[in-house]
């Protein structure tokens, strides 16, 4: 038996778990200087939840990319963690946050019922710390965190400055070491800025959303010193469109499209809503602040910037900048910086590159260096337990809980395809780096890559005519009578060099005496991706077409001028791509 138990077993049946453990592993006060007399504070999460709507991928993204699950194995001296969601409120009857709301206050109606009438702040609240393992909705970043509900902002999300320094004021009195602010406006107060220092003095580790104005007017109170300002990002790990970026940003978190708790238990989602912003963001980063202490209830806000900060994924320019600033959060490896007992993990990685003749084998002639891919973690279950994103040099890096078995699928877009497999298993072992878990990749041609189509009689033949751009490896050539009837395949022309910039490809197709003198269609059948162009088409000798320009689907009618008298039937350059069906 390890020394790792879930923590949201019910509490006398994980205290016997620790003591049993405990004795097992012969783990003595000594070895974990920060651990309590007793011996109930010693709080080990668990991996993988069994929350619902974890696993929804077109719901949830957040907890993969940020690798929770892993980081939930830490282990964690401490659940009494307290972090004020200074915001609208909070709804109390949310089953996300059964016995772990104290008692609050409400600076807007002037009592003790800070009850949520809009519903953002108790979306702030779950991404900050909804229950793992309650069999309901969604996780929080760290789901045994206490919440310390402070409502300033109004049922439509108004509030004054008066009230934000009131309620961070309360919230240091109170006992919070995270506060969360996701709020703010482009003016400056005194009176926040004072409450401010009045937090800090008390050891609060004060987080602010950057705000959503796609600006870099500074917005406040993120932008004071003393706070901790997050921009947003998107699945990509690309800036949220409407992210508010400046000189002031400290990290980036995810907050476009978050599925987090709501109010109304009676919506389309069961008490769930997404939403999206800085306001999204700023609850991740204070929930990894809300890990960090419990990790470690000794550290200052101080400690807790350097860790953020020193381990956040860099993105964008190289070092801090003015979009992501340090970067995106990490929150494995914020926890691994100073972790005196890690768990058992293992690092796999690979690359992203340009396999062009799409056989799996990396040429020196094919780049590396596809941004932007997603590669998602399944585990042995087919759950998906991570997900990142490769960066501009084409690498991706995860780190895994070990031992396992694992599956990397490469998410390619819709234009592209595998040169070979896109999912691939792997057995991690702990302490072990599986490197050069590649993907070769290859843009699926369309209709752009086939240029300066052309046609004309020969005899009983009519011979095709094109450019082919090097994404193109072989193009089937098909025919039929009708514009949407049957086509067959009359031919196949591989492409033998395709390295080349272009290529001029030309095909005789020779007809059987009963289509002598009938209109007939092509279609182009490009591989791979088996992407359809055309069909265009092909008038016999006896259907002359005195007005060539009258219809861009009949562009017939012209003499070759070589004096042989064949006819040669040539698109214009505005017509060339404009078949009468195209097809994908």
């Amino acid at each position: 038996m390890t020394n790792r138990f879930r923590m949201w077993l019910p509490k006398v049946l994980a205290i016997y778990l620790a003591l049993i453990s405990i004795s097992a592993a012969n783990v003595q006060d000594a070895a974990m200087p920060h651990v309590a007399s007793s011996v109930e504070h010693l709080v080990v999460a668990a991996g993988v939840p069994n929350d619902p709507d974890v696993f929804d991928e077109i719901k949830v993204y957040a907890p993969q990319l940020l690798n929770l699950f892993t980081a939930w194995d830490f282990d964690f001296l401490t659940e009494d963690i307290i972090i004020a969601v200074i915001d609208t409120g909070i709804s109390h009857d949310h089953p996300e946050f059964a016995g772990r709301i104290l008692p609050g206050y409400d600076f807007v109606n002037g009592d003790d019922g800070p009850e949520d009438d809009h519903g953002h702040g108790t979306h702030v609240a779950g991404i900050v710390a909804a229950a793992v393992n309650n069999n309901e909705g969604v996780v929080g970043v760290c789901g045994f965190c206490k919440i310390l509900p402070v409502k300033v902002l109004t049922d439509q999300k108004e509030g004054s400055a008066q009230g934000i320094a009131e309620g961070l004021r309360y919230a240091a009195d109170h006992g919070a070491q995270v506060a969360v602010l996701s709020l703010g406006k482009n003016i400056g107060s005194r009176l926040v800025i004072d409450a401010i220092e009045y937090a800090r003095e008390r050891n609060v580790f004060i987080v602010a959303a950057a705000g959503n104005e796609n600006s870099a007017v500074p917005f406040y109170p993120a932008a004071y010193p003393g706070v901790f300002a997050v921009s947003a990002t998107t699945r990509t790990d690309q800036r949220y469109s409407h992210s508010n970026y400046g000189s002031y940003i400290d990290v980036a978190a995810p907050g476009d499209d978050i599925f987090s708790t709501y109010p109304d238990l009676n919506n389309q989602f069961g008490g769930y809503l997404s939403m999206s912003g800085t306001s999204m963001a700023a609850p991740f980063v204070a929930g990894l602040a809300g890990l960090l202490l419990a990790q470690n209830p000794e550290r200052t806000p101080d400690d807790l910037a350097h860790l953020i900060t020193s381990t956040a994924i860099d993105l964008g320019l190289p070092g801090r900048d003015p979009i992501y600033g340090y970067g995106r959060i990490d929150p494995v490896a914020a926890l691994l910086a100073e972790a005196e007992t890690p768990p058992a993990t293992a690092l796999f990685s690979g690359n992203i590159w340009y396999d062009h003749d799409l056989n799996n084998q990396r040429d020196v002639s094919e780049e590396l260096g596809l941004p932007w891919v997603h590669v998602v973690i399944y585990d042995d279950e087919d759950r998906p337990v991570g997900l990142t994103n490769s960066r501009i040099t084409g690498e991706w890096r995860w780190v895994a809980a070990a031992p396992a078995r694992y599956w990397i699928h490469a998410r390619l877009p819709l234009t592209m395809l595998a040169g070979g497999e896109s999912i691939l298993p792997v057995e991690v072992t702990p302490a072990s780096h599986l490197d050069g878990i590649n993907f070769g990749v290859a843009f699926l041609p369309s209709d752009t890559d086939i240029q300066a189509f052309a046609a004309y009689h020969s005899g009983n033949e009519i011979v095709l005519s094109w450019t082919v751009t090097p994404i193109v490896r072989s193009i089937e050539i098909q025919r039929g009578t009708q514009v949407d009837g049957e086509f067959h395949a009359v031919g196949l022309a591989p492409i033998d060099n395709p390295n080349a910039a272009s290529l001029r490809i030309n095909f005789a197709d020779v007809l059987p005496a009963d289509l002598h003198d009938v209109v007939l269609y092509y279609r182009l059948q490009l591989s791979p991706g088996n992407v359809v162009v055309g069909p265009f088409a092909v008038p016999p000798h006896s259907i002359p077409d005195d007005n060539p320009d009258d219809d861009p689907g009949d562009d017939f009618g012209n003499d070759a001028g070589d004096g042989s008298g064949d006819d040669e039937f040539t698109a214009s350059p505005s017509k060339l791509f404009l078949p009468l069906v195209r097809k994908s």
